[in-house]
């Protein structure tokens, strides 16, 4: 038997639901705080919040109304919104967004090739030829898993690193030979 975390009440570790049996040990709440296949991970008492319009990010602990302008809308949950509040989602998708960055400059090179500034913030991926490219760096690094790993090595390799301003002039200079 375990104990449910938000009634304290106990529940059996192993139950028939829907004609098979289920092995309830991994729940931290019992079947009538938390009902079978809602997929909702949070306490019981944070999913009544949601019903007076009002939501707790589990990161932050904040509770906020629930806003497209406090929530990203989700499809997919009950209520249309994500679990995770805006801002702790968008901290999330800079962080992640900013590690594959830095994983693109270590297999090709974290300098301008022409005058050799570094600051990642300000260095762009340019195709030696544009015919060639196959997909914007910038955008797959939004999607870089592993499996894709060497499809982006791929793409790295027809590119070289230019700092903002390096490759704003290559291209200037290669729209007034055109």
């Amino acid at each position: 038997m375990k104990t449910c975390e938000y009634c304290k009440k106990p529940f059996k570790i192993s139950e028939v639901i829907d004609g098979k049996r289920r092995i309830l040990s991994s729940r931290k709440f019992c079947l009538l705080c938390s009902p079978f296949g809602t997929k909702d991970p949070r306490n019981p008492g944070d999913r009544e919040k949601d019903k007076l319009g009002v939501r707790k990010c589990p990161v932050c602990s904040n509770t906020l109304a629930l806003t497209a302008e406090n929530f990203h809308p989700d499809k997919s949950h009950k209520l249309g919104f994500a679990f995770i509040c805006r801002a702790c989602k968008n901290r999330a998708s800079n962080t992640r967004y900013a590690k594959q960055k830095q994983q693109l400059f270590e297999y090709k090179g974290a300098h301008c090739i022409k005058c050799g500034y570094s600051h990642t913030a300000a260095l762009q991926f340019h195709h030696r030829d544009p015919n060639q490219k196959d997909f914007e760096l910038s955008v797959i690094c939004t999607l870089a898993t592993k499996n894709k790993w060497e499809k982006i090595k791929e793409e790295l390799d027809k590119c070289d690193v230019l700092c903002a301003n390096c490759h704003a002039v290559l291209h200037w200079e290669q729209n007034q030979q055109n």
